[in-house]
């Protein structure tokens, strides 16, 4: 009887051996465990690893536990919060004769998607820093742009020149030049965690 028990607590705890294991491997930063205890105390923070011996917990304070797995009643794992959504947008005004973005040198849409409705950016800002820049393709006569990013609602344009009637002339150009020209360029730097997004330009 004695070796049926402790075949079932056996399989019992190896499952949940696994489980946490894959939950240290995957868990989101922020995501609170809860520990309870077979004496009823409870134990809030981070489980960092758990074997057949011991589980290593860290509570919220930072201190670090340490504490015998036959102490252990159960272990309720938190979820990690979701990430805010980041309102990013842009979206071309004026391009003569048509205006590319590109985000980290990939191009973002189509020059003629740009100038028909705004492009969510929100969807390809990975934590960390992102480089947007436009370039405007001349073929024939005068060129200009106006682009506009939104961050939450507040707004920033990049413009030079006037559609079909006077050319850029920023930083010695004539406003009559062929072919591809800067058209402005950004810094984003992207906090996923509380979902701000802070610009440079360049």
């Amino acid at each position: 009887m004695s070796r049926m028990r402790n075949s079932t607590t056996c399989r019992r705890w190896c499952a949940l051996l696994t489980a946490a294991a894959l939950w240290v491997g995957f868990a989101g930063a922020e995501a609170l465990d809860l520990i309870v205890l077979r004496d009823g105390s409870e134990i809030r923070g981070r489980l960092l690893s758990v074997d057949l011996d011991r589980a290593l917990i860290e509570e919220e304070s930072g201190f670090q536990r340490s504490v015998p797995r036959r102490d252990l009643a159960r272990i309720e794992f938190g979820e990690p919060e979701p990430a805010p959504a980041l309102r990013v947008r842009v979206r071309v005004y004026e391009a003569d004769d048509a205006v590319q973005l590109f985000l980290n040198d990939e191009p973002i849409a189509e020059p003629a998607t740009l100038a028909r409705e705004w492009f969510d950016l929100g969807p390809l800002l990975g934590e960390g820093s992102h480089r947007l820049r436009a370039e405007v393709i001349n073929d024939s006569s005068v060129w200009a742009y106006r682009w506009v990013l939104e961050i939450e609602g507040q707004r920033h344009t990049f413009a030079c020149g006037l559609e079909r009637k006077s050319g850029c002339r920023e930083n010695g150009a004539t406003g009559l030049e062929r072919g591809t020209m800067p058209a402005g360029a950004v810094w984003l730097y992207v906090d996923r965690r509380e979902g701000r997004v802070d610009i440079t330009r360049e």
